[in-house]
C-alpha cells in the first residue's frame, strides 16, 4: 500500500475519533480508531512502516489537539507498533483470531503506557477508572480490528481461497 492512501486512512479516522466517535459511544467508551489503524498497518504490511511513522505522527495531532499532555499518545502508538511488528514475525497474519488477540493485547498496552506516562506528569487519574473501561474498549477496538481486518486482508494476501489456506 502506497504511503499517501495510509496516511489519508489515518488522517480520516483522526477526525472521526475526535469529532464524530462520540455519536457511538456506550457507557462513555468510545473504540480508539487510531490505535486498531496501528495495528492494523503493522501487523498485515510486513516490511512497510505505516503504523510506526503515521500512528506516531497522528498520535502526536491528536495529542495537540485533544489531550492536555503533548506526545503521550505517540509514544504509545510507536511503541505499540513496533511491539506488533515483533509480534507479526511469531504469529500467522492471516488468522482472525491472531489480528484480534494482537489489537486487545494493544488495547491494553495503550492504556497502561498512557496511564504510567500520565501518573509520571502528574495526573490525577487513578487507575481503577482505567481498568472499569477497559472491557469495552477490548469489545470496541476488537470489533473495529474484525472489521478492518476484512477490509485489508484482500490486499495483502492474494490467494485467500487456495485449498492451503486454513483459518
Amino acid at each position: 500500500m502506497k504511503y499517501f492512501w495510509s496516511f489519508l486512512m489515518f488522517l480520516i479516522c483522526t477526525v472521526i475519533q475526535g469529532n464524530l466517535i462520540n455519536l457511538i459511544e456506550i457507557f462513555n467508551i468510545t473504540p480508539n480508531l487510531i490505535l486498531c489503524l496501528v495495528v492494523m498497518f503493522s501487523f498485515l504490511y510486513n516490511g512497510e512502516y505505516h503504523g510506526i511513522i503515521w500512528g506516531t505522527f497522528f498520535g502526536l495531532v491528536s495529542d495537540i489537539l485533544y489531550m492536555p499532555y503533548t506526545g503521550v499518545s505517540a509514544l504509545a502508538y510507536f511503541v505499540i507498533a513496533l511491539a506488533v511488528i515483533f509480534a507479526s514475525d511469531v504469529f500467522n497474519r492471516e488468522n482472525i483470531a491472531n489480528n484480534i488477540i494482537v489489537s486487545v493485547a494493544a488495547t491494553l498496552a495503550f492504556n497502561v503506557i498512557t496511564f504510567v506516562i500520565l501518573k509520571i506528569m502528574g495526573s490525577d487519574i487513578h487507575i481503577i477508572s482505567m481498568i472499569k473501561c477497559l472491557p469495552m474498549m477490548f469489545v470496541y477496538n476488537a470489533l473495529v480490528t474484525f472489521i478492518l481486518y476484512h477490509i485489508f486482508i484482500r490486499k495483502v494476501v492474494r490467494f485467500r481461497s487456495d485449498r492451503h489456506f486454513r483459518f
